[in-house]
């Protein structure tokens, strides 16, 4: 685990077509954190609040994206913790 204690994990399963689970971990010392998902270019295309602290996941359905690869990131009081990538098939 990083120093920061904030782990983000790698997508499961990865590809996928339906849905995924993106897995994380957030000590409780954080007061506010956001999993963001960019597109190649950068450009970012969700927020999703996180709301719970320890152990948690995300489930991200493959509608809500184009078939593709994306970049998903954990951002905790302002900080970029990790990025991991993540690809959409239809």
């Amino acid at each position: 685990k990083p120093a920061t204690g904030a782990v983000l994990f790698q997508n499961q399963p990865n590809p996928f077509n339906s849905k995924t689970i993106i897995r994380y971990h957030l000590p409780a010392t954080y007061s506010n954190a956001q999993l963001v998902i960019t597109d190649i270019s950068g450009t970012t295309l969700k927020t999703i609040t996180i709301t719970t602290k320890g152990d948690g996941q995300i489930s991200l359905a493959a509608g809500t994206l184009a078939q593709g690869s994306y970049y998903y990131s954990l951002v905790a009081d302002g900080n970029k913790i990790d990025t991991k990538q993540l690809q959409v098939i239809r």
